[in-house]
């Protein structure tokens, strides 16, 4: 399932809709969502507990997405949840289930969401993401240590060029 990626390389206009997992274990009605639009989409995005509320997670879903559907899909990942162990952790799960693109998001602080004393984890920044997401690509993990097989990543992000920052 590398046609997202492989249209995005040629230039090609792309089209995703974004979706959000489930705010329970049980994922068909969001499974019969996408079913309605996935012949009119090169990808379906999936959400990292958004807005800081609790979900599904975006790789459980986006593999479901994949099997079921048979649409790709680019799973969100955000730094608020987990630390660098916790996040190769998580990315090294995604390529054993063949979820391949990600989208690399810093994350909604926790306060905004549904369970306001939680605390971030913020141990890296969305580009830190990246050069992980990118070390893992390469073969090693972000200290350097080799893997023993290197992941096949197709790396997002996301920009607000209006942004004070």
């Amino acid at each position: 399932m590398a046609r997202f990626y492989n249209r995005l390389l040629q230039g090609y206009f792309t089209v995703t809709v974004e979706v959000d997992p489930p705010k329970g274990p049980d994922v068909g009605k969001t499974l019969e969502r996408v079913r309605k639009f996935w012949d009119r989409v090169d990808a379906v995005n999936v959400a990292d507990c958004p807005m800081a509320n609790v979900r599904m997670s975006p790789i459980t879903l986006a593999h479901l997405i994949q099997r079921d559907v048979g649409v790709e899909a680019i799973f969100h990942l955000t730094c608020r949840d987990r630390n660098l162990i916790g996040l190769q952790a998580e990315l090294l799960g995604a390529a054993g289930l063949g979820v391949r693109n990600i989208l690399a998001l810093h994350g909604d602080e926790p306060s905004r969401g549904d369970h306001p004393t939680a605390r971030g984890v913020f141990e890296v920044e969305s580009a830190g993401l990246i050069n992980l997401a990118s070390a893992l690509n390469s073969g090693k993990t972000v200290s350097g240590r080799a893997l023993d097989q290197g992941t096949d990543f197709a790396i997002g992000c996301v920009a607000n060029p209006t942004a004070a920052d």
